[in-house]
């Protein structure tokens, strides 16, 4: 019997490497999203707390667009002007304080100010 080294496997009656493969692939897209948005809004903290890492933060931001664009154009071209409309909604200036930024929050709660919005309270 001769043993390989690669990673494809022949396919049987009863396989479900097929549907394991699209499976991984749909997590590992989830993941892509969601490390997409948590280093959006880090990288927009950041840069308005001018803060010393904020290039480094935005540079991973955008090494995982290009793997998303890499290995799901379609969702990038989709997703790109959403990404770009959520970006500017979280840029903020320092002085402002804003409820959607960590280190507002941060600063608002050690001054007692409740950041709530009136109408989401």
């Amino acid at each position: 019997m001769t043993t390989t080294h690669s990673s494809h496997r022949p396919l049987t009656a009863g396989t479900s490497i097929p549907v394991l493969d699209h499976q991984r692939r749909q997590r590992r897209l989830e993941h892509l999203l969601q490390l997409r948005a948590q280093l959006a809004a880090l990288a927009a903290e950041r840069r308005a707390h001018d803060l010393d890492d904020a290039a480094e933060t935005f540079g991973q931001q955008i090494a995982v667009e290009a793997a998303i664009s890499g290995e799901f154009r379609e969702v990038y071209l989709a997703e790109l002007g959403n990404w770009a409309t959520r970006d500017a909604e979280l840029d903020h200036e320092s002085a402002r304080l804003s409820p959607e930024c960590g280190i507002c929050q941060v600063v608002a709660a050690q001054m007692g100010v409740n950041l709530t919005p009136p109408e989401a309270a």
